[in-house]
């Protein structure tokens, strides 16, 4: 399988996935957006972070707002 981690770095965020001993790594993807990372792509959709191999897709990660906060 894959891990695939969505990491706080300088700046914002980024995917990072490992499988088979190595790790790719990329920045989250701009709104209508995508990056490819170990056979994954990662899909921005609006607010959200679609994760796509094959016929699966599963959301990985949702922007959230805060009051008070930007």
């Amino acid at each position: 399988g894959r891990n695939i981690t969505v990491a706080a770095v300088e700046g914002g965020f980024e995917l990072r996935v490992e499988h088979a001993g190595t790790i790719e790594t990329a920045a989250l993807p701009d709104s209508d957006e995508s990056v490819m990372l170990q056979d994954v792509a990662f899909i921005r959709q609006n607010d959200r972070i679609i994760a796509e191999r094959g016929e699966t897709r599963v959301r990985i990660a949702q922007l959230e707002r805060y009051e008070g906060r930007q």
